[in-house]
């Protein structure tokens, strides 16, 4: 017989009933299933075993590298990048979004107007030094800085100036 019920074709459901032939075709393929599925978890556990027992002695030196025992370097800096995963978190950044007015009244230091909120943490001794001429060019100086930094990074990412949130190192 050269039929498709001789090769295994199983043409009834089990709502209609199995035939004999059916039944056992169908009791073989389940075992022939069973078994393949049993093979494949074997072999990825093998590979996962032999893949563990291959990285046991990779581990992450000092100065960042990542090596294994006998000090051959298997990557120049841990993960690609660095950073490590625990480490990173989703954090907001206002200083990309705001306009210069508001970036300003947030981040400028004034001593002008901070005299009165300056007395209740600090002694006298220290607003007087605050008010010399050397912390006040520093103050300036560190405005400067912080203006140009944040001109420069509108200028690299002027796609993500709308966007609020980022992954960042904390």
């Amino acid at each position: 017989d050269y039929g498709p019920e001789a090769k295994g074709f199983i043409e009834n459901s089990y709502l209609q009933g199995l035939t004999p032939v059916e039944f056992y075709f169908h009791a073989m393929a389940g075992r022939e299933g069973l078994i393949d599925t049993v093979v494949k978890i074997v072999e990825t556990g093998y590979i996962q075993e032999r893949l563990i027992k291959a990285m046991e002695s990779v581990m992450i030196k000092y100065d960042g590298t990542v090596r294994n025992q006998f000090e051959q370097l298997i990557q120049f800096t841990y993960g690609e990048d660095g950073l490590a995963g625990e480490n990173v978190e989703f954090q907001s950044i206002i200083s990309l979004k705001p306009s210069n007015q508001l970036f300003e009244r947030l981040c400028k230091f004034d001593l002008s107007s901070e005299e009165k909120y300056l007395r209740k943490f600090l002694t006298d001794d220290v607003i007087r030094d605050l008010y010399t001429n050397e912390s006040l060019q520093l103050l300036d100086d560190e405005w400067k800085q912080l203006n140009e930094d944040i001109f420069n990074l509108r200028q690299i990412f002027p796609t993500v100036i709308h966007q609020k949130f980022f992954y960042l190192v904390i």
